[in-house]
């Protein structure tokens, strides 16, 4: 409920004494003049009735209300005073304009009583006073009423209304004035309003723009002045007041609207450009001037490895142990100078390398220049380019022995040409042998980019695994003679033929035989087997070798990742273990490993009985 404007205090410059009381005849407030001519105490309060007996037939209550003139004589303290009450309905009290007549005891003690035509004049000029105060108080009840609207109302056209009902009372002839204000195209007006020859307007200004006018007019004629007809130059000005008064309260609530409307557009943005900011899979921190964390996304709290509270108005730097990058930090910002791709190294909860680029945007919050730094997470692109180096080195090892070789033993036999057979023999076979390993790389190379480009076909038909077991068994017998492996090979005579492309499947058979052959120790036991799981077949590759940390196991199936025998990385391109991957998921398979370091490794293959993927 909307708290009442409190009245304007009584006027205690007035020589007359002045009473404002409540419906219930209390005495609430009063002038000076009041004060010394009722011995009023400062605190208690009276009832008027005790001060002023002729308002004992007086119904107090009802001339409020009605917003009455009342006017009696009356003695009081030795005084005859002549009493104008004006009740304000509005503000539910009544004013008292107590005017002495005449003073008994001063009278009684000269025996000398006033003349008539003293007493007459005497009373005319008081009562002229009590008028001009009454016509001020009317207009103050306008005034005030005005800034009560103002203060209340939500919109120009509620205010417009109060205000055409509060200009009519306070002008001198309130039964027969009405009021209309015209602005932007509406109209508003007082009860039987009727628009005269008898009338005065005043200007509603916005913005040096006239909007509108606020008009008084006289349904009938009213004696006045040759200068400014039946108005009272005190209306003018105050007609001129209210005009003033509303257009400065159109323009000022216009200004705050239309600030309203900006700041709402504006924090629509922000809240649109949040929502984008902590909606982005990349890493977004939002910093003020002094490295404080305005916003924060999930993506950067998970790549800095933060809790999930958003360390909102926390020294964005105090948050990172990169001292190298704090330092870049701190060079940078101080002169607003951005920076682009700069290593962030996060050592917790896990080793990660972020790229983190900076910029500087004027007045992005509240009109203060911010930081905007997004995050990437480059780790595992910095591995990949760590293993395609390894790669390139690995695989120009791979190429220059055997291609060394070759080139050796060609010069040899070039340049003796009696060479004995046998030793011919020899070195032809080392040759072929070395050709024979190039071709391998190559052709693992080439089936690497198959895979990689999606134009991997299988050329499906029903494959013996006993006989191609022992196919690759003999080409491979000879390394492991030469380890002193026992090779164990377990395959059912009635294992079912898995419909599946016969080259590949021999690759991965290879790839892990080959690779158990590589880890296992000499003395060591590489065990073959073959079963029927389900719609499967299942491969099982077990040795005794080294075995395979978790870590490495993690990673073991990557392109170009090699696992190290021991303190050195083992000998190859680290692509047998990635194509045996592709090449079984081409199938429509599984692989998988298990490994106990010091005790061996054993991989699963799960080819299925029917492959559904002769496409790729």
């Amino acid at each position: 409920m909307t708290k009442r404007q409190p009245l304007p205090p009584v006027d205690d410059h007035c020589p007359v004494p002045i009473l404002r009381i409540d419906t219930s005849g209390m005495v609430c407030a009063f002038n000076a003049a009041a004060r010394d001519a009722f011995h009023l105490p400062p605190s208690r309060r009276r009832r008027a009735v005790s001060l002023l007996p002729g308002l004992k037939d007086t119904r107090i209550a009802e001339h409020i209300a009605a917003g009455a003139h009342a006017e009696f004589c009356t003695i009081a303290g030795g005084s005859v005073y002549h009493v104008w009450m004006i009740g304000m309905p509005r503000d539910d009290v009544a004013q008292l304009y107590c005017v002495p007549i005449t003073d008994l005891r001063n009278a009684h003690a000269s025996g000398a009583p006033l003349s008539a035509a003293d007493s007459s004049r005497r009373g005319d000029e008081l009562q002229q006073l009590v008028q001009t105060y009454q016509q001020q108080l009317k207009e103050l009840s306008c005034i005030y009423g005005l800034a009560e609207s103002l203060r209340t109302r939500e919109s120009v056209e509620d205010i417009c209304a109060d205000l055409v009902s509060l200009v009519p009372p306070a002008w001198r002839r309130p039964d027969l004035a009405r009021a209309r204000i015209v602005l932007d195209g509406r109209e508003y007006v007082s009860q039987e309003f009727e628009e005269t020859r008898w009338g005065q307007s005043a200007a509603v200004v916005v913005n040096g723009r006239a909007r509108g006018m606020v008009q008084v007019y006289y349904v009938r004629e009213v004696p006045g002045s040759r200068e400014h007809g039946p108005f009272l130059a005190a209306e003018r000005k105050l007609l001129d007041a209210v005009a003033r008064t509303l257009g400065e309260s159109i323009e000022r609530r216009e200004f705050e609207s239309d600030n309203r409307r900006k700041a709402i557009i504006l924090a629509q943005e922000r809240n649109r450009l949040e929502t984008i900011l902590r909606g982005i899979g990349e890493g977004v921190v939002v910093t003020d001037t002094n490295d404080i964390v305005l916003m924060m996304n999930a993506a950067a709290m998970q790549l800095l490895g933060l809790p999930n509270r958003e360390p909102i108005a926390v020294n964005f730097l105090s948050l990172l142990d990169d001292a190298t990058f704090r330092d870049t930090w701190r060079a940078t910002a101080g002169s607003g100078e951005d920076f682009a791709k700069q290593d962030l190294h996060i050592a917790e909860p896990a080793e990660k390398t972020l790229q983190v680029t900076r910029s500087r945007i004027p007045e992005l919050v509240q009109g203060a220049d911010c930081f905007v730094t997004i995050f990437h997470d480059v780790t595992k692109d910095r591995a990949i380019d760590q293993m395609k180096t390894d790669f390139v080195a690995a695989v120009s090892h791979e190429l220059r022995t055997p291609m060394t070789s070759i080139k050796g033993f060609v010069r040899t036999i070039l340049r003796d040409p009696n060479m004995p057979q046998n030793l011919r023999e020899h070195f032809l076979t080392i040759i072929d042998e070395e050709t024979e390993r190039l071709t391998h790389l190559i052709e693992a190379l080439l089936e690497m980019g198959t895979i990689e480009s999606g134009r991997a076909v299988l050329d499906l038909a029903p494959v013996d695994i006993r006989r191609t077991v022992d196919g690759i068994v003999s080409s491979l017998m000879p390394a492991m003679l030469n380890k002193q492996i026992e090779f164990v090979c377990d395959v059912p005579k009635d294992l079912p033929s898995p419909i599946a492309d016969e080259k590949r499947v021999y690759t991965i058979i290879c790839n892990l035989l080959e690779n158990a052959i590589k880890f296992t120790p000499n003395a060591g036991r590489i065990t073959f087997a073959a079963q029927r799981d389900g719609d499967f077949i299942a491969l099982y590759v077990a040795d005794t070798g080294i075995g395979v940390s978790e870590e490495n196991r993690a990673r073991i199936f990557e392109r170009f990742y090699q696992v190290r025998g021991g303190s050195e990385k083992a000998p190859g391109a680290g692509l047998g273990l990635f194509l045996v991957k592709e090449m079984v998921t081409l199938h429509g398979g599984t692989v998988d490993v298990e490994s106990v370091q010091g005790k061996g490794t054993t991989f699963r293959v799960r080819l299925p009985l029917t492959s559904t993927n002769p496409s790729g």
